[in-house]
């Protein structure tokens, strides 16, 4: 811009002087933004066009192209899990494109992962204690509704508690007796042992 001399000495201020400053930057060109096209599924890129609103033509380039990254939007609606197989203890299930560019999605995608199984079991009685092997053993029965990779029966086996003290083996024990000059009695059955076990063999309480 022209500056002019407004008061001072003309002989020694010059008359007038010359100014100038960088243009800051888009303030002279202004553009209307486009739409963003669809996504090219080569370069995996999307365009736009910039048309010039507001500005000097022959400064101010008239279109801008831009371009970007597609970010890609793919959803998919999930299908139930298989049944585990109980080769590779895997299931898997399918998903189909709900949402997205057919071009750049995949239409289906399989995913896969390990069974947690569900194996719940109906408890039977404990068999009465093996005097040769000091245990005693029950089977579990599944349940309905538990998975099917589970097996249908399992033994268990644990060592006898309280039977086998001193070598002694006993049966069940017995209902108490009816009250008899001020005491109760119920008995086991001994399957093994010496006088010592038949004296843990019953049991007495007042009444």
């Amino acid at each position: 811009m022209t500056m002019t001399l407004k008061k001072g000495d003309p002989t020694k201020c010059p008359g007038s002087k010359q100014k100038s400053k960088p243009c800051k930057k888009g303030s002279a060109c202004k553009y209307t933004r486009g739409d963003w096209s669809s996504c090219d599924p080569v370069t995996n890129m999307k365009k736009r066009i910039l048309s010039l609103r507001k500005g000097d033509p022959n400064t101010c380039e008239r279109e801008k192209t831009l371009t970007k990254l597609c970010r890609s939007v793919c959803k998919y609606s999930r299908g139930d899990w298989s049944n585990c197989d109980p080769t590779t203890n895997q299931k898997t299930r399918t998903l189909t494109l709900r949402k997205g560019d057919p071009n750049s999605c995949e239409k289906e995608k399989i995913i896969t992962k390990s069974c947690k199984r569900v194996c719940q079991y109906d408890k039977g009685d404990w068999s009465e204690c093996d005097p040769n092997t000091k245990t005693k053993q029950r089977t579990l029965t599944l349940k309905d509704g538990s998975d099917a990779s589970c097996p249908a029966t399992k033994p268990q086996t644990r060592e006898c508690k309280g039977e086998n003290k001193d070598r002694c083996f006993f049966g069940a024990w017995g209902e108490f007796s009816e009250c008899q000059n001020g005491v109760r009695k119920k008995q086991r059955e001994l399957k093994f042992g010496g006088a010592e076990c038949q004296k843990r063999a019953v049991k007495t309480k007042a009444c």
